[in-house]
């Protein structure tokens, strides 16, 4: 998909006004072509339409005019950022927007509706929002001075095809992640005061490393791991493994994690098991509905099985595949998992790049499952708490 820029521009000035209608046909040309690129790779491969409230043809007849008339690649990147937002799927989504523009949920606060309240539920360590005193229970009066109930309304998809409690919780944190680059303003409720909170830009949220471990009192092994995104953590692990050999027990963290991927999170999981197992399962489109599940396996893996008890941490920031490690775990060697609702990523996802208008975004593929087939997006821990207690504290309770 390549324009001639040749015919489009050549030198000499009269001539390329004379062919500024050509080249504006030409780009509205390509950014309609593209619109129908992914719009029908979403519509033959993305994996919720079934779960989903929404007209995905509606949606084709609201953002192509606006495709076709965008006047920068930027702004044709907006529209097919708006159009990927009607699936209301945080894993759906358009990569690297510019300053100024949405950013997509979930950024550093998760909020709920509770009866006609929008109630905070959790919130990001070193975010700004943390660090400005925003708490769990605060209500939302105002975000940047419009009424939460106007944003929400204003952050709904147009092409839904009946209410959607998902769909508008969606649109509630899409309100609360902002924009880009670009400061907040709250009017929260608290103990029935308002009470208005700036929250500047805050450098550095994720400045943690992706994994890191130490010893804990009672001959216990705690691991932290950030991240699934990079191999040396498979690297790391081994090192720490190798340390808790004849420890009482491990737990490992993995709070704040926002995924990765499966190949460094498969051998982590196959310290814990002398056999071959089943640690989930998977699906994809096929035609208008949803193929066969297929298994996936852990392999053992490292120079021993560590067969003492097992504790997974995790929390609303557990995403993608740091929800997957826990729900694997639980299955390859009855890990119990402690701590609250994760991000609720249903799915693999799979990433497209069209150099030409220089898009690159992502869509839910292949959703997972655990090994009894109970989807990814509604796992729950064995052990629930609040996301104000003490986490480290369950754990070792837990294991006394």
């Amino acid at each position: 998909m390549k324009i001639n820029k040749r015919e489009l521009i050549t030198s000499g000035l009269g001539v390329f006004v004379c062919n500024l209608p050509s080249i504006a046909m030409a780009k509205q040309n390509l950014y309609g072509e593209v619109f129908d690129i992914v719009w029908k790779n979403i519509a033959d491969k993305y994996c919720f339409f079934a779960e989903k409230s929404i007209d995905w043809e509606l949606a084709r007849r609201i953002y192509r005019p606006q495709a076709m008339s965008a006047r920068s690649q930027i702004a044709f990147k907006a529209v097919i950022a708006s159009l990927l937002r009607e699936t209301y799927d945080p894993h759906t989504n358009v990569h690297n927007m510019p300053d100024g523009y949405k950013r997509f949920p979930y950024f550093d606060l998760y909020c709920q509706k509770i009866d006609n309240d929008y109630v905070i539920n959790a919130i990001k360590q070193k975010s700004s929002a943390a660090i400005n005193g925003v708490m769990p229970m605060d209500k939302i009066i105002k975000i940047d001075n419009m009424p939460i109930q106007e944003m929400v309304k204003k952050n709904l998809p147009l092409s839904l095809t009946k209410p959607d409690p998902n769909a508008e919780e969606m649109a509630l944190n899409q309100s609360l992640a902002g924009k880009i680059a670009t400061p907040r303003q709250l009017v929260i409720n608290r103990d029935n005061q308002e009470k208005t909170i700036d929250l500047p830009l805050v450098v550095n949220l994720n400045d943690l490393p992706d994994i890191k471990y130490k010893m804990l009192e009672g001959n216990i092994g705690y691991i932290e791991i950030h991240s699934f995104a990079d191999e040396k953590i498979v690297t790391e692990f081994a090192k720490a493994m190798a340390q808790f050999k004849d420890t009482k027990a491990i737990i490992i963290d993995v709070r704040y994690n926002g995924g990765g991927d499966t190949a460094y999170a498969r051998p982590i999981m196959g310290w814990f098991t002398a056999d071959k197992k089943p640690y989930a399962l998977m699906n994809e489109r096929k035609g208008k509905g949803m193929g066969e599940k297929w298994t996936e396996y852990v392999e053992p893996n490292g120079d021993y099985c560590y067969k003492n008890p097992v504790v997974i941490l995790c929390n609303h920031w557990s995403a993608s595949m740091a929800e997957g490690f826990p729900m694997g775990m639980r299955a390859v060697c009855g890990a119990k998992i402690i701590g609250t609702k994760m991000m609720g990523l249903g799915a693999a996802v799979e990433s497209n790049n069209i150099e030409d208008v220089n898009l690159s975004y992502q869509y839910s593929f292949q959703p997972v499952y655990d090994v009894n087939g109970i989807s990814r997006s509604l796992f729950s821990p064995d052990i629930t708490i609040r996301n104000d207690e003490d986490f480290l504290g369950a754990a070792l309770k837990y294991l006394a």
